[in-house]
């Protein structure tokens, strides 16, 4: 009687914790995947790189168009990465 009802148990855990899995919906690719890959080329016309302030952004000056603000991702990673960007500099994103 206890070995049947340990069993039961188990089963009943083991059910309740695979609920949440079983419950996902299908695997679904995010809105933004559908988004064309743009290139962007020219030199950079402002560097907003402080700590404290939220993501780093360069912002580039293209030749033939209105310039671009680049949001560049992690800042920790930059500064391992030595990233340092100057006004003035060529750059293709």
């Amino acid at each position: 009687m206890k070995r049947a009802r340990g069993v039961w148990l188990t089963v009943l855990l083991a059910a309740a914790a695979s609920a949440p899995v079983l419950a996902q919906g299908p695997r679904v690719k995010a809105p933004i995947a559908n988004n064309p890959i743009v290139e962007v080329t020219g030199t950079i016309g402002a560097v907003r790189l402080t700590l404290g302030e939220g993501m780093p952004s360069i912002v580039v000056n293209r030749v033939d168009a209105k310039p671009v603000a680049v949001w560049l991702g992690s800042m920790r990673y930059l500064m391992d990465q030595r990233f340092s960007p100057k006004v003035g500099e060529a750059v293709e994103v």
